[in-house]
């Protein structure tokens, strides 16, 4: 992922770039909106190879966000917005098949997630069973999944660290000094590199993600064959189990007795092995999120948010 980082950056200098001329104009801006706008452009970049336009034209791109918010709540209409979301990821799909089939257009693809797909696709396709199909499913869940999940975990370290002051100026004083002594640059945004040097700054990311788990569902697994123990009770095989992040991650008895509280520093106090264990808001094992390694490189200008 750390390959398409200066594509990620470039939507992190968009994003600024707005954000401060709404500051010098004096609005009001909802912050929530564009943090998904801004998800939503960094899936293009990262899966298709451009950006969608939610920044550049400051619009909700085709409906989509409208579309991903009736999903849940109200099914009808969540069934056209499905289909919707699912006639645009066919379309990201197609549109790279025939760019492929053109000897012009095929030197200036980009070997982004969608062209490494097409690779397994053609190297290994039929022996992994990865058909056009499978590439189309995965497109789907980029553009519902990995956009919304991004925006909402965005959400949650911004929501935690405007009603926590104490939080907010511990963060901003690691800044400060990281910016004196060069661990980060004066203006440009922050490598991944340079960002995990910075501890206070990951703890709070990681304790927003406690907080608030992007996917608030029991990720279900299959009990297999034997059955299974968990503590005194037995689970015959074949039913379906599952744990909720958002339970999980507030069990007093791995994160302490302030675990509803917003403390990112329990993650700087000794070992914290058995909290990294339980913290499942990308799942845990074999079928652990992909988006894992996506999130994190969203960096942020260190110059301008000094200035918000």
């Amino acid at each position: 992922m750390l390959q398409s980082e200066q594509y990620i950056d470039l939507c992190s200098s968009l994003f600024m770039k707005w954000m401060m001329e709404y500051e010098e104009a004096g609005e009001t801006v909802d912050l929530g909106q564009w943090l998904q706008m801004y998800a939503f452009d960094v899936v293009g970049e990262l899966f298709f190879g451009r950006r969608f336009g939610f920044m550049e034209n400051r619009e909700d791109y085709n409906s989509y966000i409208a579309r991903l918010d009736i999903i849940v709540p109200f099914v009808a209409e969540a069934l056209q917005a499905n289909v919707s979301v699912a006639a645009a990821a066919r379309a990201c799909v197609e549109e790279r098949q025939a760019a492929m089939n053109d000897p012009a257009a095929t030197q200036h693809l980009r070997r982004d997630i969608l062209q490494q797909m097409f690779e397994i696709h053609d190297q290994k396709g039929t022996k992994v069973d990865f058909t056009p199909k499978a590439m189309m499913q995965e497109c789907y869940m980029a553009l519902f999944a990995g956009s919304d999940t991004t925006a909402i975990a965005m959400r949650a370290m911004f929501y935690y660290l405007m009603t926590n002051p104490a939080v907010y100026a511990e963060l901003m004083a690691e800044l400060d000094e990281s910016l004196a002594t060069g661990i980060i640059p004066t203006s440009g945004p922050i490598s991944y590199a340079q960002a995990i040097k910075l501890p206070y700054v990951c703890a709070t990311i990681k304790e927003a993600m406690r907080l608030h788990p992007s996917v608030g569902l029991t990720m279900p697994r299959h009990v297999p064959a034997g059955g299974l123990r968990i503590g005194d009770q037995v689970i015959p095989a074949g039913y379906r189990v599952g744990v909720n992040a958002a339970v999980v991650q507030y069990d007093q008895s791995v994160f302490g007795p302030d675990s509803y509280s917003f403390r990112p520093r329990r993650w700087l106090e000794g070992d914290t092995t058995h909290m990294d264990r339980c913290m499942i808001q990308f799942g845990a094992g074999t079928r652990t999120c992909i988006g894992k390694n996506v999130g994190f490189p969203f960096s942020t200008d260190s110059s301008k948010m000094h200035q918000c």
